[in-house]
């Protein structure tokens, strides 16, 4: 475990402000890079220890937080569609009254 802790404290210090700015680029906010970003360290903690280090961890981390990215959005988008439904349902079944 200490090797993965120092991999990731590495790569965090030498490329979290690229990863970060490589999601601000994707998403357009920096709030949700940063917490893409965060994620996929807390992947990789969990992640490395088992599976190894992965060759590249740099951007295995790049990966993992831009995945993170696209599922947040997915999750969003649904909510969103969900509501919508719900509101369309809310009103047919008024105007039916």
């Amino acid at each position: 475990m200490d090797d993965t802790r120092r991999a990731a404290e590495t790569v965090f210090r030498q490329e979290s402000a690229r990863i970060v700015a490589s999601l601000i680029r994707i998403s357009g906010s920096f709030d949700r890079a940063e917490e893409a970003m965060q994620e996929a360290f807390a992947s990789a903690l969990a992640s490395w220890p088992l599976r190894g280090l992965p060759q590249n961890p740099a951007a295995w981390i790049m990966t993992a937080a831009h995945r993170k990215l696209i599922d947040s959005a997915r999750r969003e988008e649904t909510a969103r569609n969900q509501q919508r439904w719900r509101v369309q349902r809310r009103t047919a079944s008024k105007r039916r009254r």
